[in-house]
């Protein structure tokens, strides 16, 4: 395991953040300067209404458990 990895973290948990983020980066592009609700993001991005709601969800669910 790196030194990088967090104590109880496997190599997976940390290769399955990387794909979160990556996948989901335009989602958090459109926050950068300040929080937005869902329906504004769907405006914004290039993507279906599922998408946005589903990253969102992923993105928070993330948050939640770290």
């Amino acid at each position: 395991m790196s030194d990088d990895t967090p104590a109880g973290a496997s190599l997976t948990d940390a290769d399955e953040l990387i794909d979160l983020l990556s996948r989901r980066q335009d989602i958090l592009r459109s926050l950068i300067d300040a929080p937005k609700e869902r329906h504004i993001l769907v405006d914004r991005l290039d993507a279906s209404k599922s998408t946005v709601y589903k990253g969102v969800t992923q993105l928070r669910e993330q948050d939640s458990s770290s």
